[in-house]
């Protein structure tokens, strides 16, 4: 757990795989490799490492949201938004479900239905960034430039990542007409 925290996920994958020969079917233990593994991207063995832990007996309430995410990710619309709706009504990270919500409705082509989700998740937590961009990007597919660019605006204050920053730039200069960084 100390590696992950200091985001040295190559490490704690190999203390969780460890921790895992010396007590094989820990669920918290598959949990915490899932979680380490979908950090660096490697989202479908961290679905089936999801998978094993819930199989376990895994109550942890992260594990429905991290999926939601991760199957996101690999494209699974229909599986990420029944682990979304399962991490709402557990009470868990219910900010990524519903932003999870909201980007399965953007990706199906249905902006108008994104709205409600992502509000959710600003209401759940206002600094979730990826909340703030995929409102953008909603109020971009409805053609409201303004609002698009308040969200991104905001995407970019909780933004995190120098890619993230970079990505919702360029939406941003889409919407302006100026040159993207």
């Amino acid at each position: 757990m100390i590696f992950a925290s200091q985001g040295a996920y190559d490490r704690a994958i190999a203390a969780f795989e460890r921790a895992l020969e010396l007590e094989p079917g820990n669920p918290v233990t598959e949990s915490n490799l899932a979680f380490s593994l979908q950090a660096l991207g490697r989202n479908e063995e961290a679905l089936a490492r999801y998978l094993a832990a819930l199989a376990l007996g895994d109550h942890q309430a992260s594990t429905p949201a991290n999926m939601a995410i991760a199957y996101y990710e690999t494209g699974q619309m229909a599986q990420a938004a029944d682990a979304a709706r399962q991490a709402v009504a557990a009470g868990g990270r219910r900010a990524p479900a519903y932003a999870v919500l909201g980007a399965v409705a953007l990706e199906s082509d249905r902006p108008e239905a994104a709205l409600a989700p992502l509000y959710h998740a600003l209401m759940v937590d206002p600094g979730y960034s990826p909340a703030y961009f995929f409102l953008g990007m909603a109020y971009k597919a409805l053609d409201r430039p303004v609002e698009a660019m308040t969200a991104f605006e905001q995407a970019l204050m909780t933004a995190s990542d120098e890619a993230t920053w970079l990505q919702i730039h360029r939406h941003l200069a889409e919407l302006t007409g100026e040159p993207s960084p």
